[in-house]
C-alpha cells in the first residue's frame, strides 16, 4: 500500500460494457482513474495519446471515473474545487452509449472550465449525439450506478486522488511525462502484458522489481576501475566521472562528494561556481540520465532536450520499476526535508552511484538558459524517474528540494572532508535577518530593500500564472491602503520567467507599492521559497517575524493583519 494506492491492482474489466480504446484481446491492459475538471488528468491525458497510437493495436486501454466531487463520491468529501465533476463523468457515459465516449473524452477534457449541465448539453448537441436519449441517460439510474461502480472499484485499489493509472497492474501515479508512460507500456509488452499478482508477504511489501534490461549496464571491462568518490559513466561510448554521492560544500566553497552529509541545497548560479572550485563542471542532461540509467539517451524528436524520448535503460536507479522504499521520495511536500547522502542503500546505480532518484532534485546544464533540476526530491513519490527533469526551476531558485552534484571528463579522487569543514545548509526563516537585495521594478529602475530599512515591510512573491496570488493581490492592495499611513510598506516579487508578465499581471490591480521582477530567481532563492504565494513580514530592524506560503481567504487576511499592526 503507497500514499497513491495499492502498487499492484488488478481492475476488474468487462469488455462487452467498458469504453476501451486500442485492442479489447490484447494482453496488456492500462486503466486511468479520472476526473475530468483536473488539470493534472488532462496533462496525463495529453501524455497518454501518443502512447495510445503507438501501442494500440498491442494494448487496450480503459477509463474509470474517479470524479473529485462529494455529489456522487462520498469519498470526496469537503473537496470542493470540482464542483461538475458528476455532471461530467455521467456526460461521458452517456456520451459512450451513443459510441461517443471517447470524442466527449476529448471535448471535456479540452474544456475544463465548461462542464456545468447546460454546456455539457451543448458539448453532446456539437457532437451530433441524439439529444433526448442523451438526456434520458443523464437524468437515468444506470449512469449513477455505473459511476459508483467506478467509484468502488477506485476505493478498492486505495486511491483518493487523481490521476492514477495502472499499466499491467502496475500503479503510475501523477501527470506523469509521455516517455514514463511509453517506458511501462513498452517494457510490459516485453515481459508479456499485464503483470502477475506479487507473491503474498505479511509486511505487504511493494512487489519486487524484475531485473533491468540487460542492456541497462554497461559491461565492467568497458570502463575504468572506480575511484573512491566518482564513478565512470558511459555516454556515447566516452567515459564520463560522475559524483557518487549529491554535493556538500567546504567552508571556502568547494563542491564534495561524500557520505553521510546532509547536501547542499543551492541555486544553479551556486551549484556551478562551486563544482569549478574543485575542478569539475555540472554534469549535462544527457550524462545525468546516462549515469541513472545506465543507458546513453538519444534525442530522438532534435528539440535538444532528452527526457522527453524513449528511454532505453532503466526508468529508476535501481531497477525498471518504481519501489517506494527505495529511495527517499515520499516525504510530505511541505514538511518534508532531505537525508543525508547514502542514506538508501537499494537508491544505488549498478555502477554505484546514490540518490539519483529523489532527496534532492539536481542542478544540471552549462548555461542558465539550459538549467533544469533532474530526478525528483524528496516528495516526487514515483515522479522521480532517470528521465525527470524540470525546466521551469529559475537558476536563481534555491530551497530544500535544490541540490546537485559534480562530473568530470577525467577522475577527481577526493578524501572525505570533516563535517567543521562543511558549510551548513541554512534557509531564510523566522528570526532571520532579511536578505538584502535589489532588483528592477516595472519601469526597470534598481529597488533595494535597504530603501525600506527601518519600516515594517511585507514582502510577497507572486506570478502570473497562480490562482491563489490572484485571490490574493487585491487583498494586498487593500491592506496597503489600511496601513500605509501608519507606516507599512509592501514589496511584490514577480517570478515570471518573462518580467512583462508578472508587470501585467499586477496593473491589472493598480498597485501603489513597487511591483518588482526576478526572472532569474534569484531574490526567490536567498528566500528560499518554493511555493506560490509566499510572503514574509519584516519588522523595523529588517527581522523576519513571519513566513508563509498560500493564502486562504478565510483566515490569512484577518491573521496577518492582526500580526501586522501589532508591529505598527
Amino acid at each position: 500500500k503507497t500514499e497513491q494506492g495499492w502498487s499492484w491492482f488488478r481492475t476488474p474489466i468487462d469488455e462487452a460494457t467498458e469504453y476501451w480504446a486500442g485492442n479489447p484481446q490484447a494482453g496488456l491492459t492500462v486503466v486511468e482513474f479520472l476526473d475530468f475538471q483536473c488539470n493534472y488528468c488532462a496533462s496525463v491525458v495529453r501524455n497518454m495519446k501518443p502512447v495510445k497510437e503507438e501501442h494500440g493495436a498491442n494494448a487496450r486501454f480503459v477509463v474509470r471515473n474517479y470524479p473529485l466531487d462529494p455529489e456522487c463520491n462520498p469519498r470526496a468529501r469537503g473537496y470542493e474545487d470540482h464542483p461538475h465533476a458528476c455532471e461530467a463523468a455521467y456526460a461521458a457515459w452517456c456520451a459512450g452509449a451513443q459510441g461517443a465516449f471517447w470524442p466527449m473524452h476529448d471535448r471535456l477534457f479540452e474544456n475544463q472550465d465548461e462542464q456545468d449541465p447546460e454546456a455539457l448539453r451543448g458539448h453532446a448537441n456539437a457532437l451530433g449525439l441524439d439529444l433526448a436519449a442523451f438526456d434520458a441517460c443523464y437524468a437515468g439510474d444506470e449512469v449513477k450506478q455505473a459511476i459508483r461502480n467506478d467509484i468502488a472499484v477506485a476505493s478498492q485499489a486505495g486511491i483518493f486522488g487523481t490521476p492514477r493509472i495502472y499499466v499491467g497492474n502496475r500503479l503510475v501515479s501523477g501527470a506523469a511525462s509521455t516517455s514514463v508512460l511509453d517506458y511501462y507500456v513498452r517494457r510490459s509488452l516485453e515481459t508479456g502484458g499485464d503483470s502477475p499478482a506479487p507473491a503474498e508477504s505479511s509486511t505487504a511489501a511493494a512487489p519486487a522489481e524484475p531485473a533491468a534490461a540487460t542492456s541497462a549496464a554497461p559491461a565492467a571491462a568497458a570502463l575504468p576501475a572506480p575511484t573512491r568518490s566518482m564513478a565512470p559513466v558511459l555516454v556515447d561510448g566516452a567515459v564520463v566521472w560522475m559524483d557518487r554521492w549529491e554535493g556538500a560544500v567546504t567552508q571556502d566553497g568547494r563542491a564534495v562528494a561524500q557520505a553521510g552529509v546532509e547536501p547542499a541545497q543551492l541555486s544553479w548560479f551556486d551549484a556551478k561556481a562551486a563544482c569549478e572550485a574543485a575542478g569539475k563542471r555540472l554534469c549535462l542532461e544527457n550524462e545525468w540520465i546516462a549515469g541513472c540509467s545506465a543507458t546513453t539517451p538519444v534525442d530522438e524528436n532534435g528539440n535538444g532536450w532528452f527526457n522527453d524520448d524513449p528511454l532505453r535503460g532503466s526508468l529508476f536507479p535501481y531497477g525498471a520499476f518504481y519501489s517506494e522504499s527505495a529511495c527517499e521520495v515520499a516525504q510530505d511536500d511541505v514538511n518534508g526535508k532531505p537525508v543525508l547522502t547514502g542514506s538508501r542503500p537499494r537508491c544505488t546505480t549498478p555502477g554505484g552511484i546514490f540518490d539519483l532518484s529523489g532527496n534532492v532534485a539536481e542542478w544540471v546544464g552549462a548555461e542558465s538558459d539550459r538549467a533544469s533540476v533532474m530526478g525528483g526530491y524528496f516528495g516526487s513519490k514515483s515522479g522521480a524517474t532517470c528521465a525527470s527533469r524540470n525546466g521551469r526551476v529559475q537558476p536563481g531558485a534555491r530551497n530544500n528540494t535544490t541540490g546537485f552534484r559534480c562530473c568530470s571528463d577525467t577522475p577527481k579522487d577526493e578524501a572525505p572532508v570533516p563535517a567543521s569543514q562543511l558549510r551548513a545548509v541554512h534557509h531564510a526563516e523566522e528570526g532571520d535577518r532579511a536578505p538584502a537585495f535589489t532588483a528592477p521594478d516595472a519601469q526597470g529602475r534598481p529597488r533595494s530593500l535597504e530603501e525600506l530599512r527601518g519600516r515594517v515591510t511585507l514582502l510577497n512573491f507572486f506570478a502570473s500564472w497562480c490562482g491563489p496570488c490572484r485571490r490574493e493581490f487585491p487583498w494586498l492592495i487593500k491592506l496597503h491602503e489600511s496601513f500605509r499611513a501608519q507606516g507599512l510598506e509592501v514589496i511584490a516579487v514577480g517570478l515570471d520567467d518573462t518580467p512583462q508578465r508578472s508587470i501585467d499581471f499586477a496593473e491589472r490591480y493598480g498597485p501603489e507599492f513597487p511591483v518588482l521582477t526576478d526572472a532569474e530567481g534569484r531574490v526567490k532563492g536567498l528566500y528560499s521559497v518554493h511555493g506560490m504565494p509566499t510572503t514574509f513580514i519584516l519588522d523595523e530592524e529588517g527581522k523576519i517575524v513571519y513566513s508563509g506560503t498560500g493564502f486562504d481567504p478565510g483566515s490569512t487576511p484577518a491573521r496577518l493583519e492582526a500580526l501586522i499592526r501589532s508591529l505598527l
